[in-house]
């Protein structure tokens, strides 16, 4: 299966040589010019990585690399002529994965991406959160979840191959204040494995605890 790359990128000419060169490698290219397009471009085509421009025809791009980090659990990396270190900073702080300035290479951005991408498969292989409206999108099939199952799954998620204990769910998924006792965390991961039944994701290590590991 091709990987899915949306270019959010203003300049047209860039925008074609982009494609162009993505295609080539069997990627599948998206390109939107706005940011206000971004979310439903990500939302409708499971989209596996995003090269973000910071200038943009209407929003800027910190606000839609924010937007989409509230949201979605997807690689951002950005790509922007503004070079000052503060910049970089600013954009890894609000949770880009890389950043690279024009003028680039394209050699250099396809293998940035292609270690941004080989990442993300290793820990969350064909998955992605959408957490405004707790689903679960994997392979372009969504699964909604109630609040407090996609806050476990979450938290597991964001935590891939570690082992975490029932009572360290229990604590930071229902707050330290929770009267329930371990039995609530093995019943909410029982829902959440029912409804995602198509993807083998949650890992039991008898007397210790879960993890997240997609397997096929």
């Amino acid at each position: 299966m091709n990987k899915k790359l949306l270019i959010v990128e203003n300049d047209l000419n860039l925008q074609t040589i982009l494609k162009d060169y993505f295609t080539s490698y069997a990627y599948d290219v998206f390109l939107v010019s706005k940011g206000s397009e971004v979310m439903e471009m990500i939302e409708t085509n499971a989209i596996d990585g995003i090269i973000l421009d910071v200038m943009l025809d209407d929003l800027d791009g910190w606000s839609v690399l924010r937007k989409i980090k509230q949201t979605v659990s997807l690689p951002v990396i950005m790509l922007t002529a503004r070079s000052e270190a503060s910049d970089k900073i600013f954009g890894l702080e609000l949770g880009a994965d890389d950043y690279l300035t024009k003028p680039f290479s394209l050699k250099e951005l396809h293998l940035r991406i292609e270690h941004m991408l080989s990442v993300r498969r290793s820990n969350h292989t064909a998955f992605q959160l959408i957490k405004n409206t707790y689903e679960v999108n994997v392979d372009g099939k969504k699964t909604k979840l109630t609040k407090q199952e996609f806050e476990v799954l979450k938290y597991l998620y964001e935590h891939p191959k570690e082992v975490i204990s029932r009572e360290r769910l229990l604590e930071m998924c229902w707050g330290y204040l929770f009267d329930g006792d371990t039995r609530t965390v093995d019943t909410t991961i029982k829902r959440i494995r029912h409804k995602l039944s198509h993807v083998s994701c949650i890992h039991t290590v008898f007397g210790v605890g879960y993890y997240f590991e997609v397997q096929r």
